[in-house]
């Protein structure tokens, strides 16, 4: 299954978004978002034996799932519609988040 259609930058920009109407600033809501994506990845990458739950909850990781298209041996321990299902939850959490804290902070 190639879901190259729903691939994973739009959620990265829902992602990217809602970070920002949390932090309210554009720095702050950038480092956020670097962080959640590349900082998973990175102490993953530098574990000897890194946890399995860890990789397949790093957003770097399960972008990387969504985007592959032949299955190797060391490929991310996590298939393309998990994947970009465990995408779409971060980036839904943050929307959510966004919301609640928007509405009680403008009230």
């Amino acid at each position: 299954m190639n879901l190259t259609i729903l691939d994973d930058p739009g959620v990265v920009a829902a992602l990217g978004f809602a970070v920002g109407q949390i932090t309210r600033r554009a720095g702050s809501a950038i480092a956020v978002v670097v962080a959640v994506l590349y900082g998973p990845a990175i102490v993953s990458l530098t574990l000897a034996n890194p946890p399995r739950t860890l990789q397949r909850l790093s957003t770097m990781m399960v972008g990387l799932a969504v985007q592959r298209t032949v299955e190797r041996a060391d490929s991310v321990p996590i298939g393309q519609p998990a994947g970009l299902a465990v995408a779409v939850a971060w980036a839904l959490v943050a929307v959510l988040v966004a919301v609640w804290l928007g509405t009680r902070r403008d009230a």
